[in-house]
């Protein structure tokens, strides 16, 4: 299942197995309706306000999805991957790991905003909620396994049918 089609902005298709315990079961389990995709979503999860200083060479990027696109439409990269992983799509951000995310060399760039993707912004596209993700550190120690966790707020979406 894509959580894209549950309104997480994700580029990242998840495998989701459903157990209920005969004697919790309620009536037949039906997954939540899917959701039509829109561009405002990403706005959502990202501190937009806060912009950066930190200008990168984005060559590679610009070369496959035009320099222009790149830096005025609302992209987060996944920099410091290997050419066959770099990918990106518009409005949408890439499979988030709690290791890329700490990187120096590596983790996530939104271009428009000239900054890297913030823990908390991270955390919310994980599906934790604003007032339960740690402030941002600039060094990412605090970042805890909420990074590998499944997306929350699909399963939320499903605890409330």
């Amino acid at each position: 299942m894509s959580t894209l089609a549950y309104g997480i902005p994700q580029s990242r298709s998840r495998v989701y197995i459903v157990a209920i315990r005969a004697d919790a079961k309620k009536g037949k389990f039906k997954w939540p309706h899917e959701i039509k995709f829109s561009k405002s979503w990403l706005k959502t999860f990202l501190e937009t306000s806060k912009k950066g200083q930190e200008k990168m060479t984005l060559k590679n990027y610009e070369n496959k999805y035009g320099a222009t696109s790149i830096w005025n439409d609302a992209y987060v990269l996944d920099i410091g991957s290997s050419d066959g992983f770099q990918s990106a799509k518009p409005h949408r951000v890439p499979c988030l790991t709690r290791s890329r995310m700490k990187g120096k060399e590596s983790g996530y760039y939104i271009p428009r905003l000239l900054r890297r993707l913030n823990s908390v912004e991270g955390a919310r596209l994980q599906g934790i909620p604003s007032h339960l993700a740690a402030p941002w550190q600039s060094d990412f120690s605090h970042i805890g396994g909420h990074w590998q966790s499944a997306t929350q707020q699909f399963f939320g979406s499903m605890g409330r049918k």
